[in-house]
């Protein structure tokens, strides 16, 4: 395998502590083997969605190392394929023409509900595509042994909103927005310890709301969306942890 002279400098620069003699000490093997995963990495960014592949590329730099979780495009796979594993809590939930789908069952009297177990941790970032159309709600729900549910992110056509489940009364903040229910928004959520930004963006327009609390602050390893009403569409979920 050749190394041209970017590989090497994307190298040097990922792998710095490893190659602190440089590259001519370094075996032919090993030199691949970085180059690989250097190519490995770089073409994955480049395959992630654009808006979450700038906000990566910028940790990068700042030397924010990332670990892409999951990464759901929903093209050729059913449900019961999704890996990491799914679990449907209540509601009904399937893959349909390139999307997931999220639907209330009226005599469950109680949002659809499905998610996955993920080691997510207390910095984080998840982006994902939503679309209302006949659902009140979507609610993206994150949680942690020994607290439960920590936080969650909700969009409906009436507004955006951040809430910490903190005990004995949950804390949040809202903005008022008509979101149609016919458009795609795309959301991007950050963890960052005891802080939670989420925004939401249509083209270039883009609303954004943070909220702090303490109790954000615990390892996060479970994630569900949850539907009022519905169906709902759901797309391009991408769930990166960041050290």
């Amino acid at each position: 395998m050749i190394l041209n002279d970017s590989v090497r400098l994307m190298i040097t620069h990922s792998h710095k502590k490893i190659i602190a003699g440089g590259l001519r000490v370094l075996p032919l093997n090993l030199m691949t083997a970085l180059a690989v995963v250097v190519y490995i990495k770089c073409t994955c960014l480049e395959a992630l969605p654009a808006k979450l592949s700038h906000e990566l590329e910028k940790l990068a730099k700042q030397g924010v190392q990332s670990e892409i979780l999951c990464d759901f495009d929903f093209e050729n796979i059913s449900y019961e394929q999704l890996v990491p594993k799914w679990k449907t809590i209540k509601g009904d939930y399937r893959v349909a023409e390139g999307h997931l789908e999220g639907i209330e069952l009226p005599e469950e009297k109680h949002v659809s509900t499905a998610g996955m177990e993920l080691n997510i941790g207390k910095k984080a970032m998840i982006y994902y595509k939503v679309k209302l159309n006949k659902a009140k709600s979507v609610i993206v729900t994150l949680s942690g042994k020994g607290r439960g549910h920590i936080c969650r992110m909700t969009i409906s056509n009436g507004l955006i909103r951040v809430q910490s489940d903190c005990k004995p009364k949950p804390f949040h903040k809202s903005i008022k927005k008509t979101n149609s229910k016919q458009s795609t928004y795309e959301i991007l959520i950050k963890l960052d310890k005891g802080k939670m930004t989420a925004s939401v963006m249509k083209g270039k327009r883009s609303e954004q709301l943070s909220i702090e609390h303490e109790y954000i602050d615990w390892p996060i390893d479970n994630i569900r969306w949850a539907v009022m009403g519905g169906p709902a569409e759901i797309d391009d979920i991408c769930v990166v942890r960041l050290d």
